[in-house]
């Protein structure tokens, strides 16, 4: 019982931007150059040191789009 009233009100602080969770390690504009880079061709461990994340997050951001 008392599960469900948490799991509500983080839901309805979600809704209000009261609950936002992490930010984004890279902008959005950092996102298209990594895009853009790891289509070229780029090595992903080259770019996770250039943009100073971790492999598995240049993965998950070019598999995004």
């Amino acid at each position: 019982m008392t599960l469900h009233y948490g799991v509500e009100g983080i839901t309805r602080a979600r809704k209000e931007g009261k609950y936002p969770g992490r930010k984004p390690k890279l902008t959005d504009e950092m996102q298209i150059e990594l895009k853009r880079r790891y289509d070229a061709g780029e090595n992903r461990s080259e770019l996770a040191r250039q943009f100073e994340v971790d492999r598995v997050t240049v993965h998950r951001y070019c598999k995004q789009s």
